[in-house]
């Protein structure tokens, strides 16, 4: 199993240190989310300032930027890293996309397809030097002068592999089709995993006519954990705020209907549409934290993250510790490290 852990992005000046410390602890990557700021800046630092350590980002909003933009990104990080580059991309839901980013929304797995087809004819045309003309649905291109072409990637180095988000099952089939890893969204559970996830990455695979064999699974719930129990105590509660606010989602009430829970999701969105958020985490159980969540003390989680994680995920995500807490955790990174990750057939 290959664990990762998240970079400090609220602090750039923050990054190299660690990232290095991350690389000596011997995590196999790190992980940066796009939430308040750009994911690629900081991976930018992070592959100046480590040697071995992959790179995602988990996840860039693809639908704010134009196929091509975001080949550039990536290609650009993809050279500098030296081959370490994870893209994750994400669709997002409509009203952020509409009213935070004020771009147009249509719907989400169709568009995708065509936008991870189109960026690759990109990549293409600029490793191979064959013209441009992509034809799709949602994106045509047909124009690359040789001054806009980058040099192609050095031998040796592939085109970044896309990791996809995925919750519902329209995307959870593309990732099985087209990607090489399925980035699962935190509002998960074990069971949403087996019955609905896995089910759609294998009907995925099978309209492509491709294989399994080495795909990767990352996340598909929460964790919870710390030095202390009081440092549990306060990530429980950081959990609790997170299914809330995830599950007040309209589109994510599949999730909760595994669980017969889908009256506690339909309450929160209205609850969500009128402010109250402060006032959303008291309808979260201990029971539901623990059904998405592995809760336990940095000596406690890998056993825990196991049990929660272990007959689907292939990579988890744990936090990077204080400089003096590093010994408490060190024993569940080797314990998950050491575990056979499942194999997606």
């Amino acid at each position: 199993m290959k664990v990762e852990t998240v970079l400090p992005v609220d602090d750039l000046a923050a990054i190299p240190a660690a990232v290095r410390r991350a690389e000596a602890l011997g995590f196999d990557g790190v992980v940066v989310p796009e939430t308040a700021h750009n994911p690629f800046v900081a991976l930018t630092l992070a592959a100046e300032h480590s040697t071995r350590l992959r790179l995602a980002t988990a996840v860039a909003q693809a639908f704010v930027r134009s196929p091509t933009t975001m080949a550039y990104a990536a290609f650009d990080l993809q050279r500098f890293s030296g081959g370490r580059l994870q893209l994750g991309l994400g669709s997002q839901v409509k009203g952020q996309i509409e009213r935070r980013f004020g771009m147009p929304w249509s719907a989400p797995a169709p568009r995708m397809r065509d936008y991870i087809q189109a960026m690759r004819a990109v990549w293409d045309c600029w490793q191979q030097g064959t013209p441009l003309n992509y034809q799709g649905s949602h994106y045509r291109l047909n124009v690359m002068t040789p001054n806009h072409r980058p040099k192609p990637l050095p031998e040796g180095i592939p085109f970044p592999p896309i990791a996809l988000a995925a919750v519902l099952p329209h995307m959870t089939r593309l990732a099985g089709e087209l990607c090489q890893a399925v980035r699962l969204h935190s509002f998960a559970t074990e069971r949403y995993v087996q019955a609905v996830a896995l089910p759609n990455l294998r009907k995925g695979a099978a309209r492509a006519g491709r294989s399994l064999d080495g795909f990767e699974i990352a996340g598909g719930g929460m964790i919870a954990t710390g030095a202390t129990e009081a440092d549990v105590a306060r990530a429980v509660e950081q959990v609790r705020w997170s299914i809330a606010f995830y599950g007040s989602t309209r589109t994510y009430t599949s999730v909760w209907e595994q669980h017969g829970w889908q009256d506690v999701g339909r309450e929160l969105h209205e609850m969500s549409v009128t402010n109250r958020w402060a006032e959303m985490p008291r309808l979260i159980t201990d029971e539901m934290v623990h059904t998405f969540a592995a809760v336990g003390t940095y000596e406690q989680i890998g056993d825990k993250v196991l049990e929660r994680f272990g007959s689907f995920a292939t990579t988890v995500t744990l936090p990077l510790p204080a400089p003096e807490h590093e010994k408490l955790l060190l024993p569940s990174l080797r314990r998950l490290q050491e575990a056979k990750a499942p194999q997606v057939v």
